[in-house]
């Protein structure tokens, strides 16, 4: 019988784990398989990291048997979501049809974050009944991308693009801020995605033990704040990406003058309903992405 990852927010919901929690959760969030194929450089999952099991990004996720999940799920109703997080091993396909076969006869859209090779993979599992999937760019930096994620840059943006055209407002992907990356270079992304109708979701590099990045710094709150605030300018259509100017470093100049709700801005953004508390953040700072409206001080 298949064993299931759990988010320790999400355990704690379905009674599974005691826990003091006080962050609105709407989706629940699911993890199968355990090392990756692939050796990311800020993954704690990837091939080479000694990071602990339990561990993706911040978050604790411990293990289940999948048929006590199951059960459990069954008797909440507070979820709007269910989200499976892919770890690609060699085999991933298998586990996830099971998986998505239990969690799509749910009467709740399901989403996967997956890293597909090619658009079969991809069909394979919309076929599976998910609402939507969120392939992960995460590196915005082309001089970086083979670097720390591995892969071809145009290559990865091309199948993505090919994705959402097959599958329109269906497709989320991941950008994270604090890789090296200019301002210049994400923003660009932010808005061929944006053009794409793709959902941009943002994330804050978080250095995590046992990666091959576990030194270097997360990103200043103040710069997220920035990208925060321009991406959703973009994304809503408040501004283009033409209105912005850089210098020969790919820095902001300046904030073009906007009116709008900044804290909408600030919100956690990717699918419907997604909060991902404490992806990013120690529960005693200030968190990168606001768990809800009205939670920014």
């Amino acid at each position: 019988m298949i064993r299931i990852r759990v988010s320790v927010g999400t355990a704690k919901v379905l009674g599974l784990k005691k826990l003091k929690m006080d962050v609105p959760l709407h989706t629940a969030y699911f993890l199968i398989g355990e090392r990756c194929v692939y050796d990311c450089a800020y993954c704690s999952r990837a091939s080479s990291a000694s990071s602990s099991p339990e561990l993706l990004s911040r978050v604790l996720w411990p293990s289940y048997d999948f048929r006590d999940v199951i059960e459990r799920l069954q008797n909440v109703d507070c979820f709007k979501r269910l989200c499976v997080q892919v770890v690609n091993t060699p085999n991933y396909m298998d586990d996830l049809s099971c998986v998505l076969k239990s969690l799509c006869s749910f009467a709740i859209p399901v989403s996967v974050s997956v890293r597909p090779s090619s658009m079969e993979e991809v069909r394979k599992i919309f076929d599976l009944g998910i609402e939507r999937m969120g392939i992960g760019f995460d590196v915005a930096s082309p001089r970086l991308f083979s670097v720390y994620r591995g892969g071809d840059y145009r290559r990865s943006l091309e199948l993505i693009l090919k994705v959402a055209s097959e599958y329109p407002g269906r497709v989320t992907t991941h950008l994270i801020v604090g890789l090296g990356e200019s301002d210049e270079e994400i923003l660009r992304l932010v808005s061929i995605f944006s053009s794409a109708f793709v959902t941009v979701a943002l994330f804050a590099f978080t250095p995590v033990r046992g990666t091959k990045l576990e030194h270097l710094p997360p990103p200043p709150l103040e710069r997220y704040r920035r990208i925060q605030m321009l991406s959703y300018a973009i994304e809503k259509g408040i501004l283009t990406f033409e209105d912005l100017e850089f210098d020969d470093r790919g820095r902001l100049r300046e904030i073009p003058e906007m009116n709008f709700c900044e804290d909408k801005a600030f919100l956690t953004r990717g699918c419907p309903d997604c909060t991902r508390p404490y992806y990013n953040e120690k529960p005693q700072c200030v968190p990168y992405n606001i768990f809800s409206e009205g939670g920014v001080n």
